[in-house]
């Protein structure tokens, strides 16, 4: 019986490694999951806070995460031991385990600076991004509202202080008669290389013979001053159009699309009256009803409970509503145009950060 005691006590620590696993793989998938949510949310937080900063004549701070590093380490320790009180007692066993479990991350932040930041935020975003934008579905009258400033010198408003102005009368018909054209699926992006850094891009209208499109088509070319015949249309940079530029169009950077959302924010009437910020513009729609914004930025003293992304700047919350699914929505739509129009160019990363 003694010997079968001692024989169980030698065996323990052999079971004890033997039962020990690999970490890694039981960590990927909460891991990959938890980091995922983590970034999305840092993205919408500075996106956000960015568009505030803009409105309160801040300047935009953006850092990027070039690296998110996880580390591991399990380490063990397991004693066994036996003594023999010979006055009766016989042996007395002892059993001794310890462990620990570190998880130590290391996160990389990259800030955006010189010729990294013009390019992201500064430059007009190529036309290649609004029209692929258009020929992946997305509404062309939200598209063309929060990325061009004017197509064929007719000009879209823009809310930004700098050179805030109204919308020319025939911006709005105008996209409605496009999406018009969208919605019965009669509008396709195509392109022609004419090298091999370069190609040109057309907005085609279908030739289905209908009464509707066919006024739709004249109007459109009425408002664009170009044959009322024409169905198909060359696209590209430019104030004005010429015989072969049909489409002129001027776009805006990224950073001219945060101006214009933040104009619409919902300040404080304090920080108004205190000339801490502008006023909202008081755009019109052809109808004579007001130019509704493309999200629905509030502010609160205190922290939102329901909110789909929130910061605190100046004294209060600013906040978009996770019951407005247009907000959220166009929000994430800008995302994305942010993201496609990022330059490329990278650098070390300036600042790592062991978060423990």
């Amino acid at each position: 019986m003694k010997a079968r005691q001692h024989l169980f006590f030698l065996l323990i620590p052999a079971i004890f490694i033997a039962s020990c696993k690999s970490v890694g793989p039981r960590t990927l998938n909460k891991d990959r999951t938890d980091y995922i949510n983590a970034y999305s949310e840092s993205w919408k937080k500075q996106l956000l806070l960015n568009i505030v900063r803009i409105r309160y004549a801040d300047a935009p701070v953006m850092m990027d995460i070039s690296s998110i590093i996880s580390q591991y380490e399990i380490s063990g320790q397991f004693n066994t031991g036996a003594s023999y009180e010979p006055n009766g007692i016989g042996w007395n066993p002892s059993v001794g385990a310890q462990g620990t479990m570190t998880d130590r991350p290391t996160i990389s932040y990259e800030p955006v600076s010189g010729a990294r930041f013009a390019l992201s935020l500064m430059q007009p975003i190529p036309t290649t991004v609004i029209m692929s934008l258009v020929y992946a579905g997305y509404p062309i009258d939200q598209v063309f509202k929060l990325t061009v400033n004017s197509v064929n010198g007719i000009k879209n408003n823009f809310g930004g202080s700098a050179r805030r102005h109204e919308a020319s009368p025939e911006f709005y018909p105008l996209l409605g008669c496009f999406k018009k054209l969208q919605g019965k699926d009669d509008i396709d992006i195509t392109s022609t290389r004419i090298s091999e850094t370069k190609e040109e891009l057309f907005i085609e209208i279908g030739e289905r013979q209908d009464t509707s499109v066919t006024e739709t088509i004249k109007r459109i070319n009425h408002i664009l001053g170009i044959p009322d015949s024409l169905r198909k249309y060359r696209v590209g940079i430019g104030i004005r159009k010429n015989d072969s530029l049909q489409f002129a169009v001027m776009t805006r950077s990224i950073l001219e699309i945060l101006a214009d959302i933040g104009a619409y924010i919902h300040v404080p009437e304090e920080h108004i009256q205190a000339k801490e910020v502008y006023p909202e513009p008081d755009f019109k729609m052809p109808d004579g009803t007001p130019v509704q914004p493309f999200i629905n930025i509030y502010s609160s003293k205190q922290e939102p409970v329901n909110a789909f992304a929130s910061v605190y700047y100046n004294g209060y919350w600013f906040y978009l509503d996770k019951a407005e699914y247009r907000s959220k929505g166009i929000f994430s739509f800008l995302l994305l145009i942010s993201s496609l129009v990022q330059s490329d160019e990278k650098t070390a990363p300036m600042i790592t950060i062991p978060a423990r």
